[in-house]
């Protein structure tokens, strides 16, 4: 977990603004910062749609699960709720895959929430006998597997609770059933950053490093909008963090380990630390409580 020095000045330069203006105003949230909240905290926002998390992903992946894949990248264009967004695709036939770049801008560098990702993948479509084929629908054989891969990633955001600048992404996701209305996605999710959380007299920076195991997660394949609000499954894995409060501090732990199990559903996530519940909300990428 050795994110780069120069990553953290964006963040830095607004948490102190954000402390000078907070500073006639007690965040209670801030106050009743605790080890197993802040990793509930960073959790939430790795999970979460708005900060191009873990469910921002797979939405991406959603985009190519329709039956005309040749319309993917204009549909996904004229859908998407970003200022900015581009997709390109080629496809490979030696490996038999596609490869995509995609890039978003949501929101305003200056205002919260915002987000900047950058995302590159590989996805390729399987058929019954676990052949490559070209599109999601080739001739009358619907893809019966999908593999989705991530190369390559960068990003920032910024919710109404934390400043993130990405450090490395890494996964591999496997989707079965894939000519169903519900497909079932397993694999892992590995990401590294740097957050920075700012409140009340404090200001507090997270190296950490996610390592996320994806069980059986059942994604509505035919729902466009709001799709999140039906995601299912379980996610367990464990948050390691180096903790540095600049200003001020809540807690005396400086290094963080912590094992989790997150149960989603209803548009929700159930973030188990112990014997501690938060609920995080799986579009905005903040916790509820």
């Amino acid at each position: 977990m050795t994110a780069k020095p120069y990553l953290t000045t964006f963040c830095l330069i607004l948490s102190i603004a954000v402390l000078l203006l907070l500073s006639a105003c007690a965040d209670k949230k801030s106050e009743s910062l605790t080890p197993d909240r802040d990793v509930g905290e960073t959790l939430a926002a790795t999970l979460g749609i708005s900060p191009g998390g873990l469910m921002d992903q797979i939405a991406d992946l959603k985009d190519f699960l329709v039956y005309d894949t040749t319309r993917v990248g204009k549909t996904f264009e004229e859908k998407h709720s970003s200022r900015y967004v581009t997709i390109n695709k080629t496809y490979d036939n030696s490996l038999g895959q596609w490869n995509i770049m995609i890039e978003k801008v949501r929101g305003s560098a200056n205002l919260a929430p915002f987000a900047h990702i950058k995302r590159r993948y590989t996805l390729q479509y399987r058929n019954t006998e676990g052949y490559a084929q070209k599109y999601y629908v080739t001739g009358l054989d619907t893809a019966r597997t999908v593999k989705f891969k991530l190369i390559q990633a960068e990003g920032q955001f910024k919710t109404r609770r934390i400043c993130h600048l990405l450090d490395s992404l890494d996964f591999d996701w496997t989707v079965t059933d894939a000519n169903l209305p519900q497909v079932v996605l397993n694999g892992y999710y590995y990401k590294t950053g740097i957050d920075t959380i700012s409140g009340w007299s404090r200001v507090r920076t997270s190296d950490h490093m996610a390592q996320l195991t994806l069980s059986n997660i059942v994604i509505p394949r035919t729902v466009q909008y709001h799709f999140y609000q039906a995601v299912s499954g379980v996610i367990t894995g464990s948050l390691d963090a180096v903790i540095n409060f600049i200003s001020g501090s809540a807690y005396q732990e400086t290094t963080l380990h912590r094992d989790v199990h997150i149960m989603l559903g209803g548009g929700k996530g159930d973030i188990a630390i112990g014997n501690k519940h938060y609920q995080a909300d799986l579009y905005l990428g903040e916790l509820l409580d």
